[in-house]
C-alpha cells in the first residue's frame, strides 16, 4: 500500500486492511526510516512475502551513496491478524538485501504491546520472518496461532 521513501514518518491510528501485493508488503512496504508505527491494525492483507509488513533495505549497487535503509524505530500497540504470505512472513518480514553494508541493516528497533495472531505463510515464518535478527521484541508482545501452509484467499 505504501512505499515509504521519505524520512521521519510517523504512522499513527491507521488501518491496513484487505490489501494485496504481487511482490512484498501487502499492507505496508518500507525501505526508509519510520519513527513510529502505533495504534494501528494490519488485517487480511496478502503478498508474496510480508503479508502485513515488509521492512527492507535497498543497497543500490550502481550508486552506493543512494542506498536506503529500512528502519522502524518503534512498533507499539499494533495488531497483525489474518495476514497471508505466499512465501514467508505472514505478519512481518524484516530483511536486509544482499550487498547491504553491515552498518545499514534493516531493523525494527522496538516491537511492544502488540498482537501477532492467526497469520499464515505458505513456506516459513508465519508470524515474523527475520533472517538478520533485526527485530528487537520488548514487552507484552503476543505471538500465537500463526500457521505455515495455505494460500492467500481470493476474498481479501
Amino acid at each position: 500500500m505504501l512505499d515509504s521513501s521519505f524520512r521521519g514518518n510517523v504512522l499513527d491510528d491507521n488501518k491496513f486492511k484487505h490489501n494485496r501485493a504481487a511482490a512484498s508488503g501487502g499492507g505496508l512496504y518500507n525501505r526508509s526510516i519510520v519513527s513510529s508505527l502505533t495504534n494501528s491494525e494490519f488485517k487480511s492483507n496478502c503478498a508474496a512475502d510480508g503479508g502485513g509488513l515488509f521492512n527492507t533495505t535497498d543497497p543500490n549497487r550502481e550508486n552506493p551513496s543512494l542506498a536506503v535503509t529500512g528502519v522502524i524505530e518503534l512498533i507499539k500497540n499494533v495488531s497483525f491478524k489474518q495476514n497471508h504470505a505466499i512465501g514467508s512472513g505472514g505478519a512481518i518480514v524484516n530483511l536486509t538485501a544482499d550487498g547491504t553494508s553491515p552498518f545499514e541493516q534493516a531493523s525494527i528497533n522496538e516491537l511492544s504491546d502488540s498482537d501477532i495472531k492467526s497469520n499464515w505463510a505458505e513456506t516459513a515464518d508465519a508470524g515474523i520472518s527475520d533472517p538478520n535478527s533485526g527485530v528487537q521484541i520488548a514487552d507484552k508482545v503476543k505471538i500465537k496461532n500463526n500457521k505455515i501452509g495455505g494460500n492467500c484467499p481470493n476474498n481479501i
